[in-house]
């Protein structure tokens, strides 16, 4: 009951926004190629600048940047503002992964260019280039 919860409070969050006459919501998208290994990518929602939910997909090493042939989780968002987003998602039991993205420019520009950490801070950056959706990285 707890997920559903979750989702009315933010089905009902985006439609106050909206009616609030928030900007239209726009879908970002960014993978990296992991060679023979699948590849990561990200979907982000993006309202007036701020990431509003998104989803983490594993892509098919034969197709890394098509999101087509993926395994996805939601992500949840935990804290969010014009420049940066920080997250979580489960990838199985026990294996929670907590993450950031600093976008180098704003979310209204195209493409956009972002730093991903992992949360403990122990690992180097990662420049992601998300474009809109269902356009070429």
């Amino acid at each position: 009951m707890a997920k559903r919860s979750k989702l009315v409070v933010f089905s009902v969050t985006l439609v106050a926004a909206v009616l609030a006459g928030c900007t239209a919501i726009k879908t970002w998208q960014a993978s990296e190629d992991h060679g023979d290994k699948p590849g990561t990518g990200f979907k982000l929602k993006v309202a007036n600048g701020r990431v509003v939910s998104g989803r983490f997909y594993l892509l098919d090493p034969e197709h890394p940047q098509d999101f087509q042939r993926k395994w996805s989780v939601p992500i949840r968002i935990t804290a969010s503002d014009s420049k940066s987003v920080q997250f979580e998602f489960d990838l199985g039991p026990a294996q929670k992964k907590r993450l950031s993205l600093r976008f180098l420019k704003s979310l209204e520009q195209e493409p956009v260019e972002a730093d991903l950490r992992d949360e403990s801070g122990t690992s180097i950056p990662t420049r992601l280039k998300f474009t809109p959706a269902g356009s070429s990285p």
